[in-house]
C-alpha cells in the first residue's frame, strides 16, 4: 500500500470504438508504468510488453517522466510543448508518452496534468489542450487523474476537481481513489470511513469506487501497527470487510439508478517501506487477489507494480527481485491471470453484485478474517449472515471453510451467475453445494473463453440443483445458472 500523497494516476481503457462512459469493457491496469527512456522504440517495446501481458490501460507517468529515475521524472513534468494557438502548451512527459501509447495501439493512458492539481490552471484549459494533440494522441486518452487517498478534509476539493474534468470531458473520466479506513491517516472508526465514502459519492459526477488494499504482507506486527495473528502473510484483519463495504455502497447506488463501479486493487509485486513489506506475488497470491474482487463484484483489476518497473518495462533480467522471485514467471503467471479476467470480461460486465457468501467458520484460511479484534464483531457474511438477502444459493446447507461464492443477476438474460473461489493458497480442494431451481450448470473456460456444462444432480422434489466442482489452489471459477435449457436427466414434471 503507498504511503504518500504523490499523485497517483489511474487509468480507465477502453475498447477499441469506446470512449463513453458508461464503462462497457472490463478493465485490466497496470498502476506503475514502464519507465520512458525518451527513445520512441525503446519505449514501445516496453508498452508493447504490457499489451502482451492482457493488459488494456496504463496510469500514465506516477512519478516517473521523460527522464527516468525514481522521482526523477517529476522535474519534467512542468516543461512546455508549444501548442498553437493555447498559452503554455502541454506537459512534454504526456505529451510523448501519449505519442508512443498510441503507436502500439490497443492501450490508452490517463493523462495527469500539475499545473492543475496545483491550479495554476483550470480543468477546462488541459482538457483542450490535450484535445489539441494528433488525433491519435487524443484517441489514447483515458481520462485524468491528480491525487490519490486524499485525507478526508482534503476530499471536497479534489471533488471539485473531479466535476470540472468530467463537466469539460463526459466522455471520458476523472478519478482519484479513497484511503482504506484512514481518511485522515489516524485512528477511525467504521462509521467514519463509511461517512467518508457516502462524503465522496456525494459528488453526483463520480463514478469509479476504489482503494488499494492489500491482504499480504511478511512485515513483523511491530512494524505496520497491525495484528498479524502470529500469520506471516497476512496484512490485517479487515481486508473483505473492506471490500464488502465498497461493494455494498455500489450496489445501494446502482439500485438507486446512479451509474457507478467498484474498481478493485490489487499488487502485482513485492513492495517494501517503512509502514508494509509486500511480498513476492506467486501465482496463487495474484489469482488470490484477482478473484475476491471480482467476488464482490469489481469491474477492474488495476495491478500496482510499485518500485519494479522492469517487470513490464525493457529491462530482461529475470531475478531483479529483492525476495529472489523469477520476474520472467511472475509476468507469465500475471499474463494468465490477466487473461483470465480479459476473457471472462465481457460477462462480468453484464453482471449485478448481489451478496457475497463465506465459508461456516468464524475465520477466513488466508487472512484469519472473521472477528475483528477490537469489537469481536462477526463480518464475515456466511450463507447464514446473508440470510434473505439473496435466493440463488439454497438455505440449509455448509459452504466449505475455505470458499467464497459471489453471487450475481444478469440483467440481460435474467439468469443468475456464481463465482467460485477456493481461497487456499496451499490446497486444491472440491466444492459441493446446492442452488436453487432446475438449471443447467455451465462453467466458464478461462482459457479458450468458452462456455462448458457442468455434471449436476437435479432435486426435482426440492427444485434446486447440485453443483460440485475441483478447484486448484487459489484458483476460482465463473459459472453461468443456465434456466433456459433444462438438463437431459429432467423429463418428469416438477411436483
Amino acid at each position: 500500500m503507498k504511503v504518500s500523497h504523490v499523485a497517483l494516476c489511474m487509468a480507465f481503457l477502453n475498447g477499441i470504438g469506446w470512449s463513453q462512459w458508461p464503462q462497457t469493457e472490463f478493465m485490466i491496469g497496470t498502476l506503475q508504468d514502464p519507465e520512458m527512456t525518451g527513445t520512441p522504440s525503446t519505449d514501445r517495446a516496453a508498452y508493447t510488453k504490457v499489451k502482451n501481458a492482457n493488459f488494456n490501460l496504463l496510469t500514465g507517468n506516477y512519478c516517473r517522466g521523460l527522464g527516468g529515475g525514481a522521482g526523477g521524472g517529476w522535474k519534467t513534468f512542468n516543461t512546455r510543448t508549444p501548442v498553437p494557438g493555447i498559452p503554455g502548451g502541454v506537459d512534454v512527459s504526456n505529451s510523448y508518452k501519449l505519442a508512443q501509447v498510441a503507436a502500439v495501439g490497443g492501450l490508452k493512458m490517463m493523462i495527469q496534468d500539475e499545473d492543475v492539481a496545483n491550479f495554476v490552471k483550470t480543468a477546462a484549459t488541459a482538457v483542450a489542450q490535450y484535445k489539441s494533440l494528433p488525433t491519435a494522441s487524443v484517441a489514447a486518452i483515458a481520462g485524468y487523474n491528480w491525487e490519490s487517498e486524499p485525507k478526508s478534509y482534503e476530499v471536497p476539493i479534489h471533488l471539485g476537481l473531479l466535476h470540472d474534468y468530467n463537466t469539460a470531458d463526459p466522455k471520458n473520466i476523472a478519478y482519484f481513489d479513497l484511503a482504506a479506513n484512514v481518511p485522515d491517516n489516524g485512528s477511525t472508526t467504521w462509521a467514519d470511513w463509511s461517512n467518508h465514502i457516502d462524503n465522496y459519492l456525494a459528488e453526483p459526477t463520480v463514478r469509479i469506487l476504489s482503494f488499494d488494499y492489500y491482504p499480504f504482507d511478511t512485515g513483523p506486527s511491530s512494524k505496520n501497527g497491525f495484528s498479524q495473528l502470529g500469520m506471516d502473510n497476512i496484512l490485517e484483519v479487515n481486508y473483505f470487510r473492506h471490500i464488502g463495504v465498497m461493494a455494498s455502497k455500489v450496489k445501494a447506488l446502482r439500485a438507486a439508478g446512479r451509474t457507478v463501479n467498484y474498481w478493485g486493487i490489487a499488487t502485482a509485486t513485492e513492495h517494501h517501506s517503512a509502514y508494509f513489506d509486500h511480498p513476492y506475488q506467486t501465482l496463487e497470491r495474484l489469482q488470490y487477489e484477482a478473484f475476491t474482487l471480482i467476488a464482490y463484484g469489481s469491474k477492474a483489476v488495476l495491478w500496482f507494480t510499485y518500485e519494479l518497473p522492469d517487470l513490464l518495462g525493457y529491462y530482461t533480467s529475470p531475478t531483479r527481485s529483492t525476495n529472489g522471485g523469477d520476474h520472467d514467471l511472475l509476468y507469465t503467471n500475471l499474463k494468465n491471470v490477466n487473461l483470465a479476467l480479459k476473457n471472462m470480461g465481457p460477462t462480468l460486465m453484464d453482471l449485478n453484485w448481489i451478496a457475497t457468501i463465506h465459508g461456516a467458520t468464524v475465520t477466513d484460511p488466508v487472512t484469519h478474517e472473521g472477528t475483528d479484534p477490537v469489537s469481536q464483531e462477526p463480518h464475515l457474511p456466511t450463507l447464514l449472515s446473508v440470510g434473505s438477502g439473496q435466493t440463488v444459493v439454497s438455505s440449509g446447507q455448509t459452504i466449505p471453510d475455505q470458499f467464497q461464492i459471489g453471487i450475481f443477476n444478469n440483467a440481460k438474460n435474467g439468469d443468475n451467475y456464481l463465482i467460485v473461489h477456493n481461497k487456499s493458497l496451499t490446497t486444491a480442494s472440491s466444492i459441493t453445494f446446492k442452488v436453487n431451481g432446475i438449471v443447467t450448470i455451465k462453467r466458464h473456460n478461462k482459457t479458450t473463453d468458452s462456455w462448458e456444462t457442468v455434471p449436476s444432480a437435479i432435486q426435482s422434489y426440492a427444485k434446486t440443483t447440485e453443483i460440485k466442482l475441483n478447484l486448484s489452489a487459489a484458483n476460482g471459477e465463473l459459472i453461468w445458472l443456465d434456466h433456459r435449457r433444462l438438463p437431459p436427466s429432467v423429463r418428469l414434471p416438477l411436483r
